[in-house]
């Protein structure tokens, strides 16, 4: 039983550590092969892995593991580990995909190409249900509660898909300047969208008003796909502090 309960602490203690480590802004840069991670104060970019990227606008995604992110590299999905800076294809995407976007909630994988908008099956890369038609070019996808928001392409609009009406709408301008390659991911502990464009300047973008705010220059130039990992989830901070506060009367007794 000690053991069992020690075991369940070191897990959490893992778990937290590795999602801790994990929490950042990644970019996967158009036609490179390069993932980084971006500060969220000055837009400076530190290489962390590889992607398989061999095209341009390219879609990435967080995913349930905080080390793990979805990409497209365009026509291919690959995971990409974070940690160890490697990535393994899953499989050919028909048609390929632009965006990408992961919904934790119901764990869905969304895909985007040409104003095509589906899911996709994150074990097998196959399309599974096509979605309403995008009404403009929006390579940037990202998930926000009951929604997918996406951003770029043909104009500096912002716009919303809901989920359960199979619906897009409207935010609003950005004014973000770009050419055509978008990336675009969500940070829920400050309720905002970062966005980067094709010069590869970051913005923070307001999701009920589309308001921008100029963070940084990446010096990296082109587009690419955007993806926030957060910080350890509280499900996994309970099971830590719960499996420490029974292992430490353990070992006293002992």
């Amino acid at each position: 039983m000690k053991l069992k309960l020690f075991a369940v602490a070191a897990f959490a203690a893992a778990t937290a550590a590795s999602s801790a480590g994990a929490a950042g802004l990644y970019f996967s840069i158009d036609s490179s092969s390069a993932l980084y991670q971006l500060d969220l104060s000055t837009a400076a970019p530190t290489l962390v892995g590889t992607t398989g990227v061999s095209g341009n606008t390219v879609g990435l995604s967080e995913s349930n593991d905080p080390n793990i992110l979805y990409g497209s590299t365009w026509n291919d999905l690959a995971t990409i580990d974070i940690s160890s800076g490697t990535h393994t294809i899953i499989g050919s995407i028909s048609g390929g995909a632009e965006g990408l976007a992961w919904a934790p909630d119901t764990q869905t994988l969304y895909g985007y190409i040409n104003r095509s908008f589906f899911t996709l099956d994150p074990s097998t890369a196959n399309r599974l249900t096509t979605l309403a038609t995008t009404p403009a070019e929006v390579e940037g996808l990202a998930w926000r509660g009951d929604s997918i928001y996406g951003f770029g392409g043909t104009d500096d609009t912002l716009y919303r898909y809901s989920i359960a009406g199979d619906s897009w709408s409207t935010v609003g301008s950005t004014s973000i300047p770009f050419a055509d390659s978008t990336g675009l991911a969500y940070d829920p502990s400050v309720d905002l969208f970062y966005a980067i464009n094709d010069a590869g300047g970051l913005y923070s973008v307001n999701p009920n008003t589309a308001a921008s705010t100029f963070i940084g220059d990446t010096g990296l130039g082109r587009g690419g796909g955007l993806a926030f990992v957060g910080v350890p989830e509280p499900s996994v901070l309970g099971l830590l502090a719960a499996a420490s506060s029974v292992a430490t009367p353990l070992r006293r007794r002992r």
